[in-house]
């Protein structure tokens, strides 16, 4: 959605809902994702409900604090001074969720939804990594690859203790 903004070049939506960096683009991408995920836990409940692993008490319970959770962790991360957090609770969601995507794709208890197919759920199962992986960008601001040159350099030493100077004897 902001590829689109951009290329369209519509002023005030090319800069939101990210921001100069790549990881703010990400985190309002994600967070427009989130928010309409958790809407629509409110516009079609019994989609969700039927996803609600069968041990479990209180399907429309669960969707509706998972709708919330959605939606809510959404706003944080369209909010510029809270994005990290959003980023941090969007992975936390994730792994959340992840157990309900698994049960989906091994019950083949699947929605009666245009995403029925068999596939489309095994697919969403190793597709809750990327989803982890995104929020952990959002989170820590930046990608964890490549290394930044330094990083892993040893600390510099304090001033007096390297007395050695090339091409002379230490005393």
């Amino acid at each position: 959605m902001c590829v689109l903004y951009r290329i369209l070049r519509i002023p005030r939506l090319q800069r939101w809902p990210g921001g100069r960096e790549p990881w703010q683009t990400a985190a309002g991408a994600l967070g427009i994702g989130l928010l309409v995920a958790g809407g629509m836990h409110f516009v079609r409940p019994a989609l969700f409900e039927s996803m609600v692993p069968a041990g479990l008490p209180r399907p429309e319970l669960i969707v509706f604090v998972s709708g919330l959770a959605e939606a809510g962790v959404g706003l944080l991360l369209l909010l510029p001074g809270r994005r990290h957090v959003g980023g941090w609770l969007a992975t936390v969601l994730f792994v959340a969720i992840w157990p309900g995507s698994i049960y989906v794709a091994v019950s083949g208890n699947y929605p009666a939804s245009p995403t029925a197919a068999p596939i489309y759920h095994w697919l969403r199962v190793p597709f809750h990594l990327l989803y982890v992986a995104w929020a952990l960008w959002v989170a820590r601001g930046r990608l964890p690859w490549p290394r930044r040159p330094g990083r892993l350099e040893a600390p510099a030493r304090p001033a007096g203790l390297d007395t050695h100077v090339p091409g002379r004897r230490p005393s």
